[in-house]
């Protein structure tokens, strides 16, 4: 599985799974239309061939920083710049009119936490109010010490951002993930997803 596949479908599927036990970043940049994201897509297939060439070793500890809150595709274009198959993954973005490769990461990452937002707000409606309940039992406990209290927090950190990004998801974000929700659905749950 590619490195930007990773960030995509791993990422996800990982985000999903750590969140399911506890059943922010603010939005930026212009709008998301339906064409950038729709190209953000389809650079996708190509990268996934580009990272089947290279040796990902090194993209395998890819973290989420709970105060950047969930952008795998920022963190991955960041480990990825110094890559041998950097000019690759450009030449693969600009075949798209993606000139800018903050701007594709940026539609990548509002794309994820929108369709997110909408996954969990389905199927787990309570979330949010469990996250936020779970810190505060962790901040509020007797008897721990600070030192366990900020391995607690750590542990929790990935869940922790992307809660704190998915409350952030604008409506417009969330109309675009609903809109292209087919296309997204296509690409998230192809066969190696996992």
């Amino acid at each position: 599985m590619s490195l930007l596949r990773f960030g995509l479908r791993s990422a996800l599927f990982a985000a999903l799974i750590v969140l399911l036990p506890f059943t922010a970043q603010a939005q930026s940049g212009a709008p998301l239309q339906e064409d950038e994201v729709r190209r953000f897509l389809a650079t996708l297939d190509a990268l996934e061939e580009l990272g089947q060439r290279y040796d990902e070793s090194d993209f395998d500890n890819i973290e989420i920083n709970p105060d950047d809150g969930f952008a795998p595709m920022a963190a991955s274009l960041e480990e990825f710049r110094d890559h041998e198959g950097y000019p690759e993954f450009q030449a693969i973005l600009a075949d798209q009119d993606y000139t800018d490769e903050d701007r594709w990461a940026e539609v990548g990452d509002r794309t994820l936490r929108a369709y997110m937002a909408l996954q969990i707000r389905e199927q787990h409606p309570n979330m949010l109010q469990e996250m936020t309940a779970a810190l505060e039992q962790i901040e509020n406990q007797p008897g721990v010490s600070e030192e366990q209290r900020a391995s607690m927090l750590e542990m929790m950190g990935p869940a922790v951002a992307i809660a704190r990004s998915i409350e952030q998801v604008s409506d417009e974000d969330l109309q675009m993930a609903e809109t292209m929700r087919p296309e997204i659905d296509a690409v998230v749950d192809a066969p190696d997803a996992m």
